[in-house]
């Protein structure tokens, strides 16, 4: 989904593609070792392609259930793709 839209609206470097996984979403997974453990919000402001935001509330589903997670982008395009997401 993400390469699909990305060559659409430019969500993240066609050159970064080929390593979606480690340059993107584990990059983003080792953020939530630094969120305190009592946080209870986390907000992603210019989420873009949901990066790191999108990871990590998938993460808090698991492993913090009680942190919520917004994503918050200005770009209506960018903004469609994260609501499909």
């Amino acid at each position: 989904m993400l390469a699909r839209w990305s060559s659409r609206i430019n969500l993240v470097a066609p050159t970064t593609l080929a390593d979606l996984r480690e340059r993107h979403i584990l990059d983003s997974a080792q953020l939530l070792a630094h969120i305190p453990e009592d946080a209870r919000s986390l907000c992603d402001l210019g989420s873009g392609a949901g990066l790191p935001g999108l990871v990590l509330a998938v993460l808090a589903v698991e492993f913090r259930p009680k942190l919520c997670t917004e994503l918050v982008e200005a770009d209506r395009r960018k903004a469609v793709f994260l609501r499909e997401a």
